[in-house]
């Protein structure tokens, strides 16, 4: 309940305030909340929202607050923002997983199973079946390629399509597809992305949290000796023929997504075969399983080299502002100086103008004393005036102010 009630805050705080003020209050980086944000399934106003709210001009609704399934995934990811970057390189594999989505995937993983029988295949299966049988017409109509315009032809000529790369012999098709729509049914209900990129080469592409992965499903062949060439060796045919023997196996690259050009991303390559006796439908669950620990051991990675960019990032702003308040010192001292250079050269006209200021102060003392011996009321108010002036004057020399002034300078 209290972790509801903290995403429900953080909810209306992320759409009051831009994240940059939100993320200053809880003292971490906006893509730190922004992280956060991400694992509590909390939704951030688009980009240009708060630009467009402070010109007056009109803004998306917010959006809705989802119900927090965190838990409820497969593959439910731990906060490891406040995890410190050691402890995030001694985790490995299922160690990103909350105990909850680790028992939960084990289990799911143990009830895999091909069915006998599947109503309606996933979408790229049934692509790769009709681009099977569209090659397999083609390829008897034009068998050699374009060269030859035929307008009676069954169907028109075309490159290949690519689809996903199967390939097996024909009897053994059905329990091919069978096998393939099973694993990436299973990597739908992991909630991850699966495509068909275009190009010349038949390829799958399976995104499940920072990985990509590929498979190519093959049914090995064996070599025969070609009975009905026995006696015909003198012609130069191979005594020996490849056929399919109905033992499949399927190979898998994983790459890890890189976090920049410099990030070394080696895939992992693994494969599982029916050679050694056990039919890869048995072999399903393992597979599925190991698959997950290895991208989830691909997050890991991934999150130890963002916080490694984060701290080295951190670190370089840092590094500048400390050198930018060395700099601000630098000029601060160089200034003081200055002030104390310039004070020192001018202690000699201080000096003068002190002992101008005194005598000028002492002159309208002693016209003062004088003033009380004048008996003549005119003189008397003209002299009022001259000493007011001396005074006035005297002042003007006075160095007591800009002395001050100076210090002061100094010790800002």
């Amino acid at each position: 309940m209290s972790e509801e009630l903290n995403r429900l805050n953080l909810y209306e705080e992320v759409w009051s305030d831009p994240i940059m003020i939100v993320a200053k209050r809880y003292g971490i980086s906006d893509n730190g909340l922004r992280k956060r944000c991400t694992v509590l399934n909390i939704p951030l106003p688009p980009r240009g929202y708060w630009a467009k709210l402070k010109a007056g001009k009109p803004v998306p609704e917010r959006t809705p607050l989802p119900n927090f399934i965190e838990e409820g995934k497969l593959l439910s990811l731990i906060y490891t923002e406040e995890i410190s970057l050691d402890q995030l390189k001694e985790m490995k594999g299922f160690d990103i997983l909350t105990p909850n989505s680790i028992e939960l995937l084990s289990d799911w993983c143990k009830k895999i199973l091909v069915p006998k029988q599947i109503e309606v295949f996933h979408a790229l299966v049934l692509k790769h079946q009709a681009e099977m049988e569209y090659r397999i017409i083609r390829d008897q109509e034009y068998p050699h390629g374009a060269r030859l315009h035929k307008p009676f032809a069954k169907v028109k000529f075309r490159k290949n399509e690519p689809t996903i790369p199967i390939r097996v012999s024909k009897n053994q098709s059905k329990r091919a597809y069978k096998i393939v729509d099973t694993v990436l049914k299973a990597f739908m209900d992991l909630n991850a992305g699966i495509s068909v990129e275009r190009g010349d080469f038949d390829n799958i592409t399976i995104s499940l949290l920072k990985s990509s992965l590929s498979f190519e499903f093959v049914e090995h062949k064996t070599k025969l000796r070609d009975l009905g060439h026995e006696d015909k060796s003198q012609d130069l045919i191979p005594l020996y023929q490849k056929v399919y023997d109905g033992k499949f196996s399927i190979s898998w690259i994983v790459r890890r997504s890189r976090l920049s050009g410099s990030d070394k991303a080696e895939p992992h390559n693994i494969s599982f075969s029916e050679m050694g006796g056990l039919s890869l439908e048995n072999q399903l669950p393992t597979m599925i399983y190991d698959l997950c620990k290895l991208c989830c051991n691909d997050e890991i990675v991934y999150r130890v080299k963002e916080k490694e960019e984060d701290l080295s990032y951190e670190k370089q702003k840092r590094e500048l502002r400390e050198k930018e308040i060395a700099e601000q010192q630098r000029k601060i001292i160089e200034m003081k100086q200055g002030y104390i250079d310039s004070l020192v050269n001018e202690m000699p006209v201080h000096a003068n103008n002190w002992f101008e200021y005194n005598k000028l102060m002492r002159f309208a003392d002693e016209l003062e004393d004088y003033l009380k011996t004048l008996r003549d009321e005119e003189n008397i108010q003209f002299l009022i005036q001259y000493i007011r002036l001396v005074r006035e004057n005297a002042v003007k020399f006075r160095p007591i102010d800009k002395i001050v002034e100076a210090m002061k300078l100094i010790e800002k």
